[in-house]
């Protein structure tokens, strides 16, 4: 059993909450959350790099110089590659990045990627984490409480406009309801806070899937 321990906005321990490993794998995948790590970050490339072919050069096309006489290299068109404004030959061209991994892969991943930080001692409870209006000294005066210095993900139980606004100005954290949260997502920053209600629900997420997936795979 993994303890983790839920603070309140001014930093101080309440409470400590158990969490079975078995709901969250067992294990730390690894290669899988490489894979995951390396679709993710595929689908997010543009892939709109491109280069003129020959087709594309407006030049002439008609030969440079007479092919013999002159002493030098024969030579064709000056849109060729090779020359200054010409084409480039295989060089890239507009490409489409995206792949999808099966869900029941990605939700494996989440797990793997929750259980190591917590494994890293990378996680924080917090009780809750609401705002009445946008205030985002509140939300840099919280991470301090809780001695978050560096990057974090921020991940509450429902979308909150408020909550959201309080968070985006701040430097490498990144605030999602627990419903968008992905593996990347937790792989890329190096803590991760949650308030109990959103620890709740993933945790309730992650097993019925598991339950769901076992089951159909029973029929």
């Amino acid at each position: 059993m993994l303890q983790l321990s839920v603070y309140n906005r001014s930093g101080e321990q309440i409470d400590t909450i158990e969490i079975d490993e078995q709901q969250l794998g067992g294990i730390v995948k690894k290669r899988l959350l490489h894979d995951a790590a390396r679709m993710y970050e595929a689908n997010r490339r543009q892939g709109t790099s491109s280069i003129k072919t020959r087709a594309e050069i407006v030049r002439s096309g008609a030969k440079m110089y007479r092919q013999k006489g002159t002493g030098r290299a024969r030579h064709g068109a000056a849109k060729v590659s090779g020359m200054r404004g010409g084409a480039n030959a295989f060089g890239p061209r507009p490409r489409d990045y995206h792949y999808r991994m099966p869900r029941k892969a990605l939700r494996a991943a989440l797990q793997s990627a929750l259980l190591g930080k917590m494994i890293d001692k990378e996680v924080l409870v917090i009780d809750e984490l609401n705002f009445a209006e946008p205030k985002t000294s509140e939300m840099a005066a919280t991470l301090a409480n809780l001695k978050i210095g560096g990057s974090c993900l921020v991940a509450i139980e429902e979308h909150n406009t408020a909550a959201y606004k309080s968070a985006r100005n701040i430097p490498k954290v990144d605030l999602k309801a627990v419903s968008d949260i992905n593996a990347h997502d937790v792989l890329l920053r190096k803590n991760v806070l949650l308030t109990r209600a959103a620890l709740d629900k993933v945790i309730q997420r992650l097993a019925s899937e598991v339950q769901a997936g076992s089951g159909e795979n029973a029929e």
